[in-house]
């Protein structure tokens, strides 16, 4: 009998293939349920996505923040920029 996955599949209601954007939040995470939650996102991803808005927050401090904009690595990111506020990134893909 097969294993079921108890990966839960990312939730891409909000992607329109005409943008090319999808968001993920990451607010009230710890660092590595978030690390695993965008880990998880982008390699579900659909290959025409372009952009990944990900909302960590900074009011309640910068652990979130500091992973995504600094140590957090993934092979289809091509860079990371800010987003309008300092409580996002915005991850252009490869």
């Amino acid at each position: 009998m097969a294993r079921r996955s108890s990966r839960a599949k990312p939730d891409f209601s909000g992607y329109s293939p005409f943008d090319g954007e999808v968001s993920v939040d990451l607010h009230g995470l710890y660092r590595a349920d978030a690390e695993k939650k965008l880990r998880d996102f982008l390699d579900g991803l659909p290959r025409d996505a372009h952009r990944v808005r990900v909302v960590h927050g900074f009011h309640s401090g910068t652990v979130l923040r500091d992973l995504v904009r600094g140590s957090f690595s993934h092979l289809r990111i091509l860079r990371k920029t800010t987003g309008t506020s300092d409580g996002e990134t915005i991850f252009i893909l490869k």
